[in-house]
């Protein structure tokens, strides 16, 4: 199933879904790579695990990354999901005693991971934004900025999580 397909299948009650999926995968309307485009959505759609979703995007994003970006983007979605949880929890805890703790993960994969550095942060950002981390959104933006990601890139990519969330309700 393609993206088109997918589109074509979102009922007339979420119309707005269908006309954002458009603007981002037809009408191509963002400043994002193609790679950085299919890296955010297939780093979504692995976090979603919506197997309609995902299909959809798998099947375009082979033909713009590359085996180590798809590798990346799992990694993204499961070691992003790990530390996310784990700085939700250090923020909503009171105890000060448990506050400034390191973090004590085993993070190596995500150390490792082979694709080029602000390409896995932006596949990190993504998925810091679908499980609403404020800690992470703020460090990858940090970072990202800091590599000359602009501003309507970061919106970008907040858009395309937010319109692909909304694929799956």
């Amino acid at each position: 199933m393609t993206i088109a397909h997918l589109i074509r299948k979102i009922p007339d009650y979420a119309k707005d879904v269908k006309s954002n999926l458009d603007l981002i995968f037809i009408q191509d309307k963002h400043d994002l790579s193609k790679l950085q485009l299919y890296g955010v959505s297939l780093s979504v759609a692995y976090l979603l695990n919506n197997e309609r979703l995902l299909n959809s995007i798998r099947a375009e994003a082979k033909m713009f990354l590359e085996e180590v970006d798809a590798d990346a983007c799992k990694t993204a979605a499961v070691v992003m999901s790990m530390m996310n949880s784990y700085h939700g929890f250090m923020k909503d805890i009171d105890n000060t005693d448990m506050s400034d703790k390191m973090f004590g993960l085993e993070t190596e994969e995500f150390l490792n991971c082979s694709a080029k550095i602000e390409d896995f942060d932006i596949y990190c950002l993504s998925v810091s934004i679908l499980l609403g981390c404020h800690y992470s959104c703020n460090t990858y933006t940090a970072k990202l900025r800091g590599r000359n990601i602009t501003n309507d890139m970061i919106n970008d990519i907040c858009r395309i999580v937010s319109v692909l969330k909304a694929t799956r309700d």
